[in-house]
């Protein structure tokens, strides 16, 4: 059995290993003048209860966009890492070292639950193949600002799973995220929440259905060509069968409270 454990655990860490290369295979030395463009990194990692591919299993999968050329774009690269993966200092860790982190995070969850499980009944309920699925996206782009999304997929048993989407409004001049201080005038929450409920009494969702304490001007915001958006998880206004919302502000509205409205919708 240990033979056999050991063999699986090898086969798992070379999966993550292949998966890893054959997503930034691609990547070249960056030329002096070059653009902004993006490459992707993965993992995919299946861990079986019990290491044993007979029973139910929790799949693990990782997917971040990052600047193909992270000689030339150092600092959007450790910012959008420190975005994807929820850190403060990326200590020149290797991606490869980072997926492999959150990987084991999670396994180690997942395998505690062995203890507290009947072995027969785990080979018959659908709710021990877990999921986790975190993937990101450039949801748009222009001369002053990217719009980046990191969303995040976790089913561990029960009736459903959930997901959860984060935006990073960032400034392309510091490659960094824009906090709602830099980005908003001061003491406007108020007239933006407004703002907000307007759009949604034009739609066809009851304002009474809506909970007005989860409104919010400070977070989860990002720039499209077509305003200014509000994302809203599952269950924070609304009940989870509503689904996420997303507000969009034209800006015709909204630059009235915005520190730098030139910046706006200039396409790139």
């Amino acid at each position: 059995m240990k033979k056999r454990n050991s063999f699986l655990k090898n086969v798992l860490l070379v999966s993550i290993f292949v998966s890893f290369l054959i997503s930034s295979c691609q990547l070249e030395p960056a030329p002096s003048n070059s653009k902004l463009a993006f490459q992707e990194f993965s993992t995919i990692v299946n861990q079986p209860l019990y290491n044993n591919q007979e029973f139910p299993a929790f799949e693990i999968k990782q997917q971040l966009l990052l600047p193909n050329d992270s000689a030339a774009f150092p600092v959007l690269y450790e910012t959008m890492t420190k975005a994807f993966f929820e850190i403060q200092d990326v200590s020149n860790q290797s991606m490869m070292a980072h997926f492999q982190e959150g990987t084991d995070f999670y396994v180690q969850q997942y395998k505690s639950i062995i203890k507290d499980m009947d072995r027969q009944a785990s080979t018959e309920s659908s709710s021990f193949n877990w999921m986790f699925d975190k993937t990101s996206r450039i949801v748009f782009q222009n001369e002053h600002y990217l719009s980046f999304e990191v969303r995040t997929y976790y089913y561990s048993g029960g009736a459903h799973g959930n997901t959860i989407s984060s935006y990073y409004l960032i400034d392309l001049s510091t490659y960094k995220i824009i906090s709602d201080k830099e980005f908003f005038k001061a003491d406007n929450c108020a007239p933006i929440i407004g703002l907000q409920k307007q759009v949604l009494k034009k739609g066809d969702i009851t304002m009474e259905s809506f909970y007005d304490d989860g409104f919010k001007c400070d977070a989860n915001f990002y720039i499209t060509e077509k305003g200014l958006v509000f994302h809203y998880n599952q269950y924070e206004i609304n009940a989870y069968a509503v689904g996420p919302i997303d507000i969009v502000l034209d800006f015709t509205n909204i630059n009235p409270y915005l520190l730098h409205p030139e910046k706006n919708g200039v396409s790139k």
